[in-house]
C-alpha cells in the first residue's frame, strides 16, 4: 500500500502503520531521557519533513529551534491534519483530499532531534508522497480514539492558541 493511500472502509489507520514505517524505533534507539529517537532509527537523517500543524508557525519553530527554516508550501494528498480531542494540535491521519503544509528541507541534524524529542510519542515518523510528487517524512498520529471528524485549522490556532502555546519555551 502506498503511503499516502486512503485507509479502505473497515480498516483503522493504526494497522497501515507496519506497512508505513519499515524501521520501528526499538529499545535500542531510547535516548538517555527515555524517548524513542526515530530519526536514528531511520539510519540516516532525513532531508525534507513535511510540517502540517504548529510546526508551520515561526514562533513555534524559532522557540524549538532558534530559527525558521525555509518551507516550501506543499500538500499531502490521501492524509488530513486532524483535530485531536482535548489538544490544540492536529495529527496526521489518512483522510480524503490533502493536508496543506510546508516542507522544511534545511534542517541540520541536530533541529532534527530536537523537532523529534518534540514531537513525541505517539506520532511515528514515516514517508508520505506530496502533491507535487516528491516524498518528505512525516509524524503521523498514531490514536485512531483521539482523531475527531474535524480538521484542524492553522488560522484558528495562530488567533486563539499560539500564544499560549508559545509560552512553554521562553
Amino acid at each position: 500500500m502506498r503511503p499516502n493511500a486512503p485507509v479502505p472502509a473497515g480498516q483503522h489507520a493504526s494497522s497501515r502503520r507496519s506497512e508505513l514505517v519499515p524501521n520501528q524505533p526499538s529499545q535500542a534507539d531510547a535516548t538517555p531521557s527515555g524517548r524513542y529517537d526515530r530519526v536514528r532509527a531511520l539510519g540516516e537523517v532525513p532531508t525534507e519533513l513535511f510540517v502540517y500543524g504548529t510546526l508551520r508557525c515561526a514562533p513555534v519553530l524559532r522557540g524549538l529551534i532558534g530559527r525558521t527554516p525555509r518551507g516550501v508550501p506543499d500538500s499531502a494528498p490521501g492524509w488530513r491534519a486532524a483535530n485531536l480531542a482535548g489538544r490544540v494540535y492536529p495529527g496526521l491521519v489518512p483522510g480524503p483530499g490533502a493536508a496543506a503544509g510546508a516542507v522544511l528541507s534545511d534542517l541540520t541534524p541536530a533541529e532534527w532531534r530536537v523537532l523529534d524529542d518534540f514531537e513525541g510519542q505517539p506520532y511515528e515518523l514515516s514517508p508520505v508522497t506530496l502533491a507535487s510528487g516528491s516524498h518528505a517524512m512525516a509524524y503521523l498520529w498514531t490514536i485512531d480514539a483521539d482523531v475527531l471528524p474535524t480538521d484542524w485549522n492553522l488560522q484558528h490556532f495562530e488567533q486563539h492558541d499560539l500564544a499560549a502555546y508559545t509560552r512553554r519555551f521562553r
